[in-house]
């Protein structure tokens, strides 16, 4: 198995979580590495990267589409201007 390009990895999995090993680094920018799985689901790929990664150096998830910044949920918080009820 040979390293390929991240550029090449995103063309062929656009949107797409991928587990790579050996991976080099530029700024905290995947250049290159070892392909060893790829899929839609997180989780499901944190769950085999275990076994698959096993014997390689190092592994990394990473994310070939753009992050979602839209979807951040917050959390209103209302004051009460009522003193608190105690028992």
């Amino acid at each position: 198995m040979e390293p390929i390009t991240f550029d090449q990895i995103k063309a062929q999995f656009p949107d797409e979580w991928v587990l790579l090993a050996n991976t080099k680094f530029k700024d905290a920018k995947p250049l290159l590495g070892l392909l060893l799985a790829h899929g839609r689901d997180y989780l499901e790929l944190c769950y085999q990267s275990q076994a698959l990664a096993a014997g390689y150096q190092d592994s990394t998830i990473v994310y070939t589409g753009e992050p979602q910044t839209h979807n951040r949920k917050w959390l209103r918080a209302i004051r009460s201007t009522e003193p608190p009820k105690t028992a």
